[in-house]
């Protein structure tokens, strides 16, 4: 399954889930269920969790650029990504009467 949206002004953004036909240091290629298969190149920015391997079920999140797809985040199924920030926890509301 792959879907698309915009990320910004300038890139396009693409979602896939899939099994990992192919990994490498430097990249990853995922095929989806409908047959769509894409590599996406993996680099000090890509965030990964769990330890991915060929045959994995995955999710990608990626940026695009022309013909380049580059992984902005790589989940195996059923892990999530770790938190960009704070704890993780839901937003705590405050009273606004608290000082």
């Amino acid at each position: 399954m792959v879907m698309a949206g915009p990320r910004s002004d300038l890139t396009h953004g693409e979602f896939q889930n899939g099994e990992v036909t192919a990994i490498s240091d430097d990249s990853i290629t995922a095929k989806s269920e409908d047959g769509y298969e894409r590599t996406y190149v993996i680099d000090e920015d890509t965030e990964m969790s769990g330890d991915i391997a060929e045959g994995d079920e995955v999710m990608i999140v990626a940026t695009t650029d022309g013909d380049t797809a580059s992984a902005v985040t790589i989940a195996e199924a059923g892990v999530l990504p770790k938190p960009q920030d704070g704890n993780g926890g839901p937003p705590v509301m405050k009273n606004p009467n608290d000082n």
